[in-house]
């Protein structure tokens, strides 16, 4: 992982300059989260039209840190969606140590320095698929818009418009033993379902 004081933040490339200004935004998340600052660094600096960039992959290890060590579930969620939509506009076909377009960076930086930077990445990435539960089915999960819920769909939602809709309950709100076996219940009923 990148660490925040390195000079090589200046060469990372975002949408509009360099990251140069993201390693202190992610000091003020990991001291206190702001869902403010989290869409600034976002916005601004990791994510614009599909795109992400170099700065982009020296910052998710950070923020799945911040998900993994968070017991708020708001806070993970919203890092999980964040990386969710990053980790979507990855081009993961690559048999290279690092992506093609960061032979730049690499003469700058390293080889070694720009593989470990990528290997963060996919490590972080992979950490956070462990926030939620393995499925037997792929799911689409999908904003409802109301409270910004996720909710789960067999069907892609944007070609399926009129298929049924699954609320997602993060696995930390059963605490207690009846919950639990409600969830188990409502599992039950959700693989019977015609439409899965």
């Amino acid at each position: 992982m990148l660490q925040l004081t390195s000079e090589l933040w200046g060469k990372l490339t975002g949408p509009y300059e360099s990251g140069e200004q993201v390693p202190e935004l992610l000091e003020r998340l990991l001291l206190d989260f702001d869902k403010e600052v989290l869409d600034e660094l976002f916005q601004e600096h990791l994510y614009h039209q599909n795109t992400i960039y170099t700065v982009t992959y020296a910052t998710v290890p950070y923020l799945a840190q911040l998900a993994l060590a968070s017991k708020n579930t708001e806070v993970r969620h919203e890092i999980y969606v964040s990386c969710g939509i990053i980790e979507s506009c990855h081009e993961k076909a690559t048999t290279e140590a690092y992506p093609s377009d960061w032979k730049e960076l690499a003469a700058e930086a390293g080889n070694e320095v720009c593989a470990e930077m990528y290997q963060s990445y996919l490590n972080a990435i992979a950490d956070l698929a462990l926030l939620v539960p393995e499925m037997e089915q792929e799911a689409y999960l999908w904003p409802s818009g109301e409270g910004r819920r996720m909710q789960a769909f067999a069907e892609d939602p944007v070609f399926e418009p009129l298929q049924a809709a699954h609320a997602v309950t993060p696995v930390e709100t059963f605490i207690e033993a009846e919950h639990r076996v409600l969830a188990e219940r409502a599992e039950q009923l959700f693989e019977n379902e015609s439409l899965i």
